[in-house]
């Protein structure tokens, strides 16, 4: 019962009680007017049965506005209890969300350093130089200098050397050749022309080339040419370990 309600009772249980004592005043009794006991009478009864009601509707509003006033505590208890518990899951969750995160970045970190001790694993260099190689024989091909043997992989090599010739101008034939399969897999031709003031011309031949090796691998310099007192200097050949890829050619031709 709302309290709007139990205020309007008791008005109108005032409004009754007057009436009543009213009532009563005006009523005509046998012999006369009523006697002042009578009335004082009637009026006492109407107030303890205003009391009576009164102490029953202060009553029932006192447990009203305890009801209330309880359902009222109640619901903000609840809602502080699950502000509370969405607070602890908020917290919960942004922990897990950050054990998760470290994870992933260590995860990530370790998986870096993997890569970089891989690559370095893999990453290798040989080389090879010579200042003095051996002579040239006209006409016939010579083996300069070789690398080798390698471990099993492929290689980016690249080899340089200078020529010249003292007292005519030469065609230089300058091959890397394959001991496996005798393949050749890089060559350059070079001329050198003889200047009667200042001498000799002096050259580099460079010659790169990618291949891939089985293990204990070698390759081979080998130059030629057709002239006469040719010779070469400062031989250099650099093999680098490199990785392997496959391409696709729309057009064979384009990759034979």
């Amino acid at each position: 019962m709302s309290v709007a309600t139990i205020l309007s009772e008791v008005f109108f249980t005032l409004i009754a009680a007057i009436a009543l004592v009213g009532s009563a005043e005006a009523q005509p009794v046998p012999g006369g007017v009523p006697t002042l006991e009578a009335r004082v009478e009637t009026l006492m009864q109407a107030t303890n049965t205003l009391q009576s009601q009164l102490s029953t509707l202060q009553g029932q509003v006192g447990a009203t506005l305890q009801s209330q006033v309880t359902t009222l505590q109640g619901s903000d208890s609840s809602f502080r209890d699950a502000l509370f518990e969405e607070i602890v899951s908020r917290l919960s969750g942004d922990d897990a969300f950050q054990t998760a995160l470290d994870q992933e970045t260590a995860a990530r970190k370790a998986g870096d350093a993997a890569l970089q001790a891989a690559i370095a694993a893999s990453s290798a260099g040989f080389s090879i130089f010579k200042e003095s190689p051996p002579g040239l024989v006209q006409g016939v091909p010579v083996t300069i200098g070789t690398i080798g043997p390698l471990p099993a992989g492929s290689y980016a090599i690249v080899a340089t050397v200078a020529v010249a010739n003292l007292e005519h101008n030469a065609d230089w034939d300058c091959q890397l050749v394959r001991t496996d399969t005798g393949a050749v897999i890089g060559r350059t031709f070079e001329g050198t022309n003889r200047d009667s003031f200042f001498g000799t011309t002096r050259r580099n031949v460079t010659i790169p080339a990618l291949v891939t090796l089985p293990e204990n691998g070698i390759v081979n310099m080998t130059c030629e040419t057709q002239s006469t007192l040719s010779s070469v200097e400062d031989l250099t050949i650099v093999a680098t370990s490199v990785g392997t890829a496959t391409v696709e050619c729309v057009d064979t031709l384009a990759c034979q």
